[in-house]
């Protein structure tokens, strides 16, 4: 977040930047609370892959050899993925492979200044992921598995 609202939108500030990371954590903490009413293991790893990406949306610093941590999070997605539409799904996971190995390392390449990697690098594959995790959340028989604070 911090790169979006020094670099990016720099007019939005430090207080939008506490608003988004805010947002994310309370997002997540809603999660984590319906994980305990879902006694599926699809939502448990769901949470578990969301709470890596957002650990790397809301620190202050980062850099690209902590995104190892997000891979469990996009194996996630490329099993829902497979589970959801089948064989057709391989193509756009080799696809989703393609640009995260060409496309990243473009991106670094053309960025790069000196030795050192450029923010265009760190906003690609956590986004990217969130937006992913947004789109294949854990469904019980059709439905969203949202239970309200305060019912079993």
């Amino acid at each position: 977040m911090n790169i979006l609202t020094t670099i990016v939108f720099p007019k939005l500030g430090s207080n939008a930047e506490a608003g988004l990371i805010s947002v994310l954590l309370v997002w997540l903490l809603w999660e984590w609370w319906q994980v305990k009413y879902d006694q599926e293991s699809r939502h448990l790893d769901w949470t578990i892959a969301l709470t890596l990406i957002i650990t790397n949306l809301v620190v202050t610093r980062t850099a690209t050899t902590n995104y190892i941590m997000m891979l469990p999070a996009l194996f996630l997605i490329f099993k829902t993925s497979v589970d959801q539409f089948g064989p057709k799904a391989n193509l756009w996971i080799v696809i989703t492979q393609l640009v995260l190995v060409i496309g990243i390392w473009g991106l670094f390449a053309f960025t790069v200044q000196g030795r050192d990697e450029q923010w265009p690098v760190y906003l690609p594959l956590p986004f990217g992921l969130l937006t992913a995790m947004i789109f294949f959340r854990p469904k019980r028989n059709g439905q969203n598995i949202i239970h309200p604070i305060g019912t079993h």
